[in-house]
């Protein structure tokens, strides 16, 4: 009986032995396995957005309104497609058509009036032209009669001279000489005349001709005072038009209108109000904003990413990957711009459009948990200084 008892005892304490070092066994194991998986592992870390938004690659484009005025007609309806340079607005423009039509008919009324100068233009030159050859003509033959009246006059002068001198010698009688010297006398007087006629024309024809002159500088100088009138009418035009096309209100690119202002006829429009936003077509990309002390020196170009839109639950839906293109280097209203791009294809279930929100966790690093655990603590100590989740 008490052989029986001690074998039992002995059994039971070696069954105790082999338990307990199966025990340590397991939790040396279990032990190197955590240390392994906290030392040897990489778990993401995430720097999150303060907000992000799916937009076109693109910019939207505003329309706006150049001048102010009432609306006439307006064809926007939210999520029309309207091609560049199409009118969605039209302002009023009665005040510039009555303008236009006024510079148009003291435009139309120059042109009989400059052409009936420019033709009385033409006739004083002519004349002009034909005078100055005239009175030129008129001189030259008084000159020229002149002359033959001084050759006369001294061939009459020599005449009597020797008519004299015969007389004197008794040669010839006293009638002679005194014809002769009468003839000389009427000649010279003859050329005298002739001369008397020479100093009138020359000073005559410089007279009308001076007149002429005068005439023709004056219709010049209405002829371009009409051009002048003229090219600013033209230009009076040409701005009007250029006003009245400002009141056309046109879509700026081509596109979608994803906002439209409800506008009706009669309704007033201010010089540079917003009256609609053209988005324009193109690829659908991110636009996020980050605090300073998480992406400047942490998100850079090429890193993955994920996107969580606010209308979709991401336990439903999850999230649609994306991957880093652009980090801005300034800080701008407290918040760093990142750009990020969806890779093709698309692995997600979410119907994406510009305009959706949500936050983006951009995968900035891979790290031990043993580290992600040093920093908790380290961050639990100094206050959190962002918002990281694996």
């Amino acid at each position: 009986m008490s052989t029986s008892f001690s074998r039992t005892m002995r059994s039971l304490s070696a069954d105790s032995g082999r338990r307990a070092l199966l025990g340590i066994l397991g939790a040396a194991v279990a032990l190197s396995l955590w240390t392994a998986w906290l030392t040897l592992s990489r778990v993401p870390v995430y720097e999150r957005s303060a907000s992000a938004r799916v937009e076109v690659d693109g910019a939207a484009s505003p329309v706006e309104s150049a001048e102010a005025g009432r609306v006439v007609s307006s064809r926007m309806s939210l999520g029309r497609r309207v091609s560049e340079g199409e009118v969605l607005v039209e302002l009023d423009v009665r005040d510039e058509a009555l303008e236009r039509d006024e510079a148009a008919s003291r435009l139309d009324a120059i042109t009989p009036q400059l052409d009936e100068l420019r033709a009385q233009l033409a006739a004083a030159n002519r004349r002009l032209t034909e005078g100055s050859v005239e009175t030129a003509a008129s001189a030259e033959a008084a000159r020229a009669r002149v002359r033959e009246a001084q050759t006369l006059a001294a061939n009459a002068r020599s005449e009597a001279e020797r008519a004299e001198r015969s007389r004197e010698l008794g040669h010839g009688g006293a009638a002679d000489a005194e014809r002769a010297r009468a003839l000389a006398e009427s000649r010279a007087a003859a050329t005298e005349a002739l001369a008397s006629e020479l100093r009138r024309v020359a000073p005559g024809g410089r007279s009308q001709d001076a007149a002429l002159r005068g005439e023709v500088a004056r219709l010049r100088g209405e002829v371009a005072r009409l051009e002048g009138e003229r090219s600013v009418l033209r230009a009076t035009i040409e701005r009007i038009a250029n006003r009245a096309s400002r009141r056309l209100i046109r879509a700026p690119v081509s596109g979608i209108l994803g906002e439209a202002a409800a506008l009706r006829p009669g309704m007033m429009v201010g010089a540079g109000q917003r009256v609609a936003t053209v988005v324009p077509d193109g690829e659908l990309r991110v636009v996020a904003s980050f605090t300073p002390g998480t992406a400047l020196g942490r998100v850079r170009v090429r890193q993955a990413a994920r996107l969580r839109l606010d209308g979709y639950p991401w336990a439903q839906w999850g999230t649609v990957p994306a991957v880093v293109r652009s980090v801005g280097s300034e800080v701008r209203d407290g918040l760093v711009r990142v750009e990020l791009a969806f890779p093709a294809p698309r692995a997600t279930r979410i119907p994406l459009e510009h305009g959706l929100p949500g936050e983006v966790e951009v995968e900035v690093e891979r790290v031990s948990p043993a580290v992600l655990a040093l920093r908790a603590a380290g961050q639990s100590a100094l206050g959190p200084r962002a918002r990281r989740s694996p």
